[in-house]
């Protein structure tokens, strides 16, 4: 059974007007997701809640659709369609194994799950092999994992633009990125627009990246120049 004392203040207030109560409705069926049996359901939406109120009536209907986090129907429909996260319950986007099958078929997906979960290296690192672009809906701890980052830029370079400010100033994280898509450079950091092998790397991969350079290289190399280097790197390959 559940610990009142463990419950106290996360559905408290729930007569505000300001929006708290709708706040405390959602942190309370986020804690129902993790009870099973009646009478726990019953301690915790009593504990600071007067009986009878409409909060306490939204929660244990809440409760009742909770069975349907174990329906089979739901992880296949999420096999086949990640981004069906959205549509699913607090309890669905709270549990491991269904957001898994969610961000394995759709990285994107991410965004839907809970916040625990988009703190989970385990979710967050297979949104990110499916779709690098999904590391923008991690936790902040984990878009500032070199680790995270650097399957995220692989996948898709313009991911370099949701990672932390640190890590787009990490020269390894930059060169996969623009490896994988040469306008990345934009996002990386100024004192790596201007390194020459990050910059013809990027121009090397996409011409357009040129229009990101570093004004302190530019002003050391004229862009003919540039040019030329990469067509004989080009050459090289």
């Amino acid at each position: 059974m559940i610990d009142p004392n463990h419950c106290t203040g996360v559905v408290e207030d729930s007569r505000d007007d300001d929006g708290t109560a709708i706040d405390n409705v959602r942190r309370g069926q986020s804690l129902l997701c993790e009870v099973d049996d009646d009478e726990s359901i019953v301690s915790l939406v009593s504990v600071s809640i007067p009986a009878g109120t409409s909060v306490v009536t939204s929660l244990l209907s809440f409760h009742d659709t909770k069975p349907f986090n174990e329906d089979p129907t739901i992880l296949r429909s999420l096999e086949q369609d990640g981004l069906s996260l959205s549509t699913m319950s607090p309890c669905v986007q709270s549990s491991h194994p269904h957001v898994l099958a969610a961000v394995r078929q759709n990285g994107l997906a991410l965004q839907y799950a809970s916040s625990n979960l988009r703190d989970d290296i385990t979710q967050v690192m297979s949104a990110v092999s499916q779709n690098g672009l999904s590391i923008r809906y991690a936790s902040d701890r984990l878009r500032s994992n070199t680790s995270v980052a650097l399957i995220a830029v692989s996948n898709n370079g313009k991911a370099l633009q949701y990672v932390s400010r640190t890590l787009r100033s990490d020269f390894n994280i930059v060169m996969a990125a623009v490896l994988n898509d040469g306008v990345a450079l934009e996002y990386a950091s100024t004192a790596l627009r201007n390194v020459e092998e990050v910059v013809l790397t990027a121009v090397r991969q996409n011409r357009n990246a040129v229009r990101y350079l570093g004004h302190e290289y530019l002003g050391r190399v004229p862009l003919s120049e540039i040019m030329d280097m990469v067509k004989r790197r080009t050459c090289l390959v």
